[in-house]
């Protein structure tokens, strides 16, 4: 009887910790908001705005596009794989993940911790110094809708 209740207690909590794993990321994703636009997503695709799209295969392949109309992804051979709140990326010998923040039937939200390199450059004075802090502390949250 004690088995049994321990057993019960056991499997509740495994199954209230794969709560963040109900939704499948496979498929299309669309980016309809940031917290800081253009984002970067390593390593090529170094200035993504709304409408950018994100492509997770089934068989742990990413690719990213400009856009929907794109005709070729801006990365490289990239790879990922979703455990709980974090979702790997690795492409070649680096490795690097985002936070998920939610995931649903049709939207996904995540924070990249990064700050885009661009943003050190001289054309672009017009972000003020608080932003970059808020992003460089806080990360970028990024939102997307599933096409």
């Amino acid at each position: 009887m004690k088995n049994a209740a321990l057993t019960l207690l056991f499997f509740g909590i495994m199954s209230g910790c794969s709560g963040s794993n109900k939704y499948s990321i496979v498929g299309k994703w669309e980016v309809i908001d940031a917290d800081l636009l253009p984002f970067e997503h390593i390593s090529f695709c170094e200035k993504l705005n709304k409408g950018a799209v994100f492509e997770f295969r089934g068989n742990g392949v990413l690719r990213v596009f400009e856009s929907k109309d794109s005709p070729t992804n801006c990365n490289d051979k990239q790879s990922y794989k979703r455990s709980g709140k974090s979702l790997q990326f690795r492409e070649w010998d680096m490795i690097w993940d985002y936070e998920v923040l939610e995931i649903g039937e049709d939207i996904l939200r995540f924070r990249i911790d990064r700050v885009p390199e661009y943003i050190y450059s001289e054309d672009t004075l017009i972000i003020d110094e608080g932003r970059i802090d808020r992003i460089s502390k806080n990360g970028n949250v990024i939102q997307l809708k599933r096409l």
